[in-house]
């Protein structure tokens, strides 16, 4: 079996996310790291090198952006347990890792992340 780590790092989506209703009334960014662990046997072995033999990602991307329209969210925890459900949605996915971070979330910090990993 031929395992490997397919990585989306420091993709940024606009959100409309906080506790306080007054953070969820404009659009703020959040930088997102997804890492899918997988099994590409099809893909490499048999050297068929075709997308539809492994993870598209940027379907993935794709998908998670679609997380965002029309719609708020009070927690990043929340954010990043819904993204990596999707990402275990495709069958090829064995475990995945998010990162949620929210840039400027707090005064005296760069941002402030949630990390959580999720596996078959």
């Amino acid at each position: 079996m031929s395992n490997a780590t397919i990585a989306i790092d420091g993709l940024r989506v606009l959100a409309r996310v906080g506790v306080p209703e007054f953070e969820r009334r404009q659009l703020q960014p959040l930088d997102i790291d997804v890492e899918l662990d997988v099994e590409l046997d099809e893909a490499a072995i048999l050297e068929r090198d075709s997308i539809a033999s492994t993870v598209d990602y940027a379907a993935v991307q794709d998908s998670i952006a679609e997380l965002f329209v029309d719609t708020e969210h009070r927690l990043i925890e929340r954010i990043a347990l819904r993204i990596a459900q999707l990402c275990l949605g495709d069958s090829r996915v064995e475990r995945v890792r998010v990162n949620v971070c929210k840039p400027d979330a707090l005064p005296d910090a760069r941002n402030a992340r949630v990390s959580l990993e999720r596996g078959r």
